[in-house]
């Protein structure tokens, strides 16, 4: 089992439980798995006849809710039952089940129509009406219905729930689910409709749900309040607004969930669009790569109501006619005063008051494989340790594993699991090794200094990093806030030509290690560099920066030390070592010290070439404040 509700319960007896299994060849009479119906309809009908039924046991296979070709056909779920898919068909117990193994597929696809050779899809595949909280709908994928113009309530969806009952709510519990490849014209909410109902839905899948209404995943209009939680919504396309969900209930809670590469058409909200007045909660969540191509922008979320959003990346959202020329994954009408943004990790240009004072930070959150969809966070994201604790409700995070394993939460749907540390005291670096890449020998040197350099802050077993010749860019795209971070405890040498078993084997002039802040060579706009290239704080002795090349370019707009120290913790005397190392053609605008920027740190800086350096105020090519105690030798400035 996977998400928040894990349910270990045995197998009933009394008849509580029906079993369904296209394969059954028994008496089919739904009573064992032997026995078992051939179609879901049957246990429903008998369900609905029993008050004995507690549960629904379903069989992997393909099941459809009609065998005459009626697209109106759809399966009616009974109120208060427990409906599981995913079995194999021979399980005694809830837990053995393996519901990704054995997909239990309701499908839409019923045949095709032999006067015309046309598919026949169903307009609805599975609906409940008034379902209490008793009722469990867990291990199923719902995929290729084909509904029909719903803009009136009493249209449906691939799913649909509704409320009509005074007396009783509504609130059955969603899990496990996917719900895929459904298309509709004219539709809202062609994967899912929700109406005056409020469902919780964990650990499901909204994928590939294509329509040009409402909510191509989910539509949800009425009274209620609906909590999401580790779901993934991607890759849900509509022509109109909200391409992952369209809200109009009184509050949706969105917790640990993940949207991607959802696209909300012309009126905004690629992930979600919540309408006037309404409250929507958004808590450990990751937008990646959604779009909208209309002149309300909004490229994740559009909002008219109240929005609290914490501990969320927003990165990669896009839009073909922005508003005021903004670049703005988060959108409104009701102003920035509706809106609460704290402790994410956003992109773009944002109004101070957004920005500063609510640990906000923007930067590239380097995920492990943006573009093949694997958004967890990599060694080195800087989204890690930097979420509110006090707003991330849950106890484990998207894939199930725990939350806060470092005193503070991670930033997005994922945790941040650490690394497997291989009691490795050394890491080895090159850009041309073709071996395993896990940094444990020149063969299988990993080829992003960064990624070694990350694997070192967590494992304190690694002393030094070693780095062949190459040029090593703090990134591979434009983001000038990322940099080469270094551990307290950890040296880094420069000069390998890639086969060295000892440091005195190298030849640090002939084979040169350099770190580079150059990220566009553009001459148009001066190029971009980072704003940093290497970064350290609370470095010790035997913090060792040996044969490296820090290099830059002038560019007339940014930049910042190439080199920049600190000493933030005030009871340790920081005396890290700076040798063979050439300091050329940095640049600080606005600032001191293009070379090297060192506050509270007492520094031994030997045999090393600074040239070319320039910074707007003190210090064009070393800056030091704060720090009584300076060694340099040997150097050429």
């Amino acid at each position: 089992e996977f998400g928040a509700y894990v349910f270990q319960g045995t197998l009933s007896q009394g008849g509580s439980i029906l079993f369904v299994d296209a394969d059954a060849t028994g008496a089919n009479d739904g009573t064992s798995w032997e026995n078992a119906f051939l179609d879901l309809q049957d246990a429903l009908t008998e369900a609905r006849n029993s008050e004995e039924t507690k549960e629904i046991w379903v069989a992997k296979g393909t099941y459809t809710p009609s065998d005459e070709l009626n697209p109106d056909d759809f399966y009616n779920l009974v109120s208060g039952i427990k409906y599981y898919g995913g079995f194999s068909g021979d399980e005694s117990e809830l837990a053995q089940r393996n519901w990704r193994s054995n997909p239990t597929v309701l499908s839409g696809f019923l045949g095709v129509d032999p006067a015309t050779n046309d598919s026949i899809r169903s307009r609805n595949i599975v609906s409940g009406l008034n379902l209490n909280s008793e009722t469990i709908f867990d291990g199923f994928m719902v995929s290729g219905a084909n509904p029909l113009d719903l803009s009136t309530l009493t249209e449906k969806g691939a799913m649909y729930l509704r409320h009509t009952d005074s007396t009783v709510s509504s609130s059955p519990l969603i899990r496990n689910c996917t719900v895929e490849h459904n298309k509709g014209s004219g539709v809202w909410g062609v994967g899912f409709r929700i109406i005056n109902s409020t469902p919780r839905i964990d650990n499901c899948a909204f994928q590939y749900n294509t329509g040009d209404g409402f909510g191509a995943a989910i539509y949800m209009v009425g009274d209620g309040d609906v909590r999401i939680t580790n779901s993934t919504f991607s890759h849900n396309f509509t022509d109109d607004t909200g391409g992952g969900i369209f809200f109009d209930m009184d509050h949706l809670e969105v917790e640990n969930c993940v949207f991607y590469r959802n696209h909300g058409g012309e009126y905004g909200g690629g992930a979600i669009y919540a309408l006037l007045d309404k409250r929507l909660t958004v808590r450990n969540s990751t937008f990646i790569q959604n779009s909208v191509d209309g002149e309300q922008d909004g490229s994740a979320i559009f909002f008219d109501g109240i929005t609290k959003i914490y501990n969320s990346i927003f990165w990669g959202n896009t839009y073909r006619f922005p508003k005021n020329n903004e670049n703005r994954a988060i959108s409104t009408y009701a102003g920035d005063n509706n809106l609460t943004l704290s402790h994410c990790l956003l992109q773009g240009e944002w109004p101070e008051s957004v920005m500063y004072n609510t640990g906000n930070f923007r930067s590239n959150p380097r995920l492990v494989d943006e573009d093949s969809g694997d958004l967890r966070l990599s060694v080195y994201s800087p989204a890690i340790n930097k979420g509110l604790n006090s707003e991330s409700t849950l106890d484990t995070d998207i894939d199930g594993n725990t939350r806060i394993l470092e005193g503070t939460v991670d930033v997005g749907a994922y945790e941040f699991q650490g690394v497997d540390c291989q009691n490795y005291s050394r890491m080895y670096v090159d850009l041309d090794a073709t071996g395993l890449n896990d940094g444990s020998s020149w063969q299988n040197a990993f080829s992003s200094l960064n990624e070694a350099l990350g694997v070192a802050k967590y494992c304190e077993t690694v002393e030094e990093v070693w780095v062949a010749e190459g040029t090593y860019f703090t990134t591979d795209d434009e983001d000038e806030d990322i940099f080469f971070e270094l551990r307290s405890g950890v040296s880094i040498y420069g000069g390998f030509n890639g086969t060295e078993s000892f440091l005195d084997q190298r030849d640090w002039t002939k084979y040169e290690s350099v770190l580079s802040g150059v990220l566009n060579d553009s001459m148009d706009n001066h190029g971009t560099i980072s704003r940093n290239i290497l970064v350290g704080d609370n470095l010790t002795s035997e913090n060792v920066i040996d044969g490296l090349v820090f290099r830059r370019r002038y560019n007339g707009c940014s930049g910042g030390p190439a080199l920049f120290l600190t000493r933030s913790d005030s009871t340790l005397y920081s005396t890290p070592v700076i040798t063979n190392c050439t300091f050329e053609r940095n640049y600080h605008w606005g600032g001191n010290g293009a070379a090297m920027e060192l506050i509270d740190v007492y520094p031994t800086i030997d045999n090393c070439t600074v040239r070319g350096n320039f910074a707007e105020y003190d210090g064009g090519a070393i800056y030091v404040e704060g720090s009584y105690s300076l060694s340099i030798t040997n150097f050429m400035l």
